[in-house]
């Protein structure tokens, strides 16, 4: 059990700081000297002037505390560094750069935001799985779709370097800016939803709980599933991967058509919500494919 104790918005500060810091320090290895100083700068700034939360107490051992923050260190550096060589390539007419690097911002973006979330609204449960990377909380699942993606990039990259470089630097560009857009609306969702936010289903209803309905909640049901489904689309219309993204397709709609109306049920149960989640329920679609 953990016997160090910390407050989970002190912590939550701690991991944006270091990214900042990395994201300007990989900017400048990438040779955006005054862009990285100035990202940097702000997250000295942002050190302080942030004003220590009164968070929930957690406890944390100190060996997660330092993991959280190599991995903080590593998803801003990457972040940096994706960014740089996304742009370089898109200047200099390199398409497999912009590729390569705004899927990097778009895949740390993501699961930094899944850390943070949990730092900020769900601390007892937090610890360094929450950020749901390979090795570090995401499901074998997860690690075999990354590998498959990554693979197939490399591959075609190598074999057949026409077909990441038959489309320009466009639409690799335009497609990874909705990736990382997707990602953010992810957190938004997770963000506005607060307490009530969890990465697995829950069957009992808390006290705490209760119906988010207005912001992004008014326009779509599920907008954190909604980010994450087009995010993981877009994820592989970035590195122009033709197998992968008719693969993840596939695979995000057989999972969201199986869990949404798995949660539904339960939130139209009378111990959760009742005929409030139905009419909510019928009223607002998702705006997911084949899944009114």
């Amino acid at each position: 059990m953990p016997t160090d104790t910390i407050d989970c918005k002190t912590l939550s500060k701690r991991s944006i700081t270091v990214v900042l810091g990395a994201v300007g320090l990989g900017l400048a290895k990438m040779g955006w000297l005054k862009t990285g100083g100035t990202v940097t700068s702000l997250a000295v700034m942002y050190q302080l002037g942030y004003k220590e939360g009164k968070g929930v107490i957690v406890g944390v051992s100190q060996k997660d505390q330092n993991k959280i923050m190599i991995v903080s260190a590593v998803m801003g550096l990457c972040i940096g560094a994706g960014s740089g060589m996304a742009v370089t390539g898109y200047t200099k007419g390199v398409p497999w750069m912009v590729s390569l690097g705004l899927w990097t911002v778009g895949i740390c973006v993501f699961h930094q935001g899944e850390f943070s979330c949990a730092a900020l609204y769900r601390p007892r449960d937090l610890d360094a799985v929450a950020y749901l990377l390979p090795g570090l909380g995401a499901t074998m699942e997860y690690n075999i779709a990354i590998a498959i993606g990554v693979s197939e990039f490399v591959l075609q990259l190598y074999f057949t370097p026409k077909l990441k470089s038959g489309f320009g630097c466009v639409v690799p560009f335009a497609a990874g800016v909705c990736m990382v857009l997707f990602a953010f609306v992810r957190i938004a969702a997770m963000a506005q939803c607060g307490s009530n936010f969890s990465h697995v289903i829950e069957h009992t209803h808390r006290s705490s709980h209760s119906l988010v309905t207005t912001g992004l909640y008014s326009v779509m049901r599920h907008p954190s599933y909604f980010g994450w489904f087009w995010w993981s689309v877009f994820s592989q219309l970035t590195l122009l991967n033709p197998f992968s993204t008719v693969a993840y397709s596939a695979v995000s709609y057989y999972f969201f058509s199986r869990r949404i109306p798995s949660e539904e049920s339960l939130l139209a149960d009378s111990d959760f919500f009742g005929d409030e989640y139905i009419k909510y329920r019928d009223s607002v679609p998702t705006y997911i494919p084949f899944i009114p």
